[in-house]
């Protein structure tokens, strides 16, 4: 769990990953990564907690659940509200609480990847600045275009092209606080279709241009 100040984990191949103050991470068991943490003035008040964990099956085979870094708040709050309660219950001592915590934390996680598997959300989230066709995803999922949106609706509550949009958008909103990207090369980046269509994306979204936001984080 991040606080305080943002940092950036850059992979082996160059591809870099944002994260910001409160953010709950999944680091993946074996990835390859450097973290990058900014230097601001309030750096004294940084504080990150780590849990180490591994999931394994019945006889003992480990379960990878991601191969890369994933913002678990990101997509699920109540996530981000259970780590919440173990940093809470850690730092009252409270090593019962704490472990009953951890349990339902790990069971979340894990039963949220089964739930994406089943609508490719996890392969949307680390393909997302591809260009990707509904009826490719309905046919990854083994499903028919119709149930797979309706089944995607019933995960999400989102339709899939929206999802797809709130995650780039997302997305850029990290990018757009680094002041080096210019915002065609962000709307590029992430795959839009050209920069006018980024812009109305983004303001549908936000309520604001990606210009204003990047003054506004200035």
């Amino acid at each position: 769990m991040i606080g305080g100040i943002p940092a950036v984990y850059e992979y082996a191949d160059k591809e870099k990953f944002y994260a910001q103050p409160g953010d709950v991470l999944l680091l993946p068991k074996g990835a390859r990564y450097t973290r990058f943490v900014s230097h601001t003035s309030d750096s004294s008040e940084h504080i990150e907690y780590l849990i180490n964990f591994q999931i394994t099956d019945s006889i003992g085979n480990y379960i990878p659940l991601f191969d890369k870094i994933v913002k678990l708040s990101g997509y699920d709050e109540n996530l981000k509200r259970i780590f919440q309660s173990v940093v809470a219950c850690y730092r009252k001592s409270d090593i019962m609480g704490m472990k009953a915590k951890l349990y339902e934390l790990f069971g979340s996680i894990f039963s949220s990847n089964i739930a994406q598997d089943e609508c490719c959300l996890d392969y949307i989230r680390r393909h997302y600045t591809n260009n990707l066709l509904i009826p490719e995803l309905a046919r990854r999922c083994a499903m028919s275009e119709t149930a797979y949106r309706k089944k995607f609706k019933e995960l999400t509550g989102k339709s899939p092209v929206k999802y797809i949009n709130h995650i780039k958008i997302a997305k850029s909103c990290e990018l757009l606080t680094d002041g080096n990207l210019s915002i065609e090369y962000i709307s590029d980046f992430l795959g839009f279709y050209n920069t006018p269509y980024f812009y109305k994306i983004f303001k549908s979204v936000m309520g604001m241009t990606p210009l204003e936001y990047k003054k506004q984080r200035k």
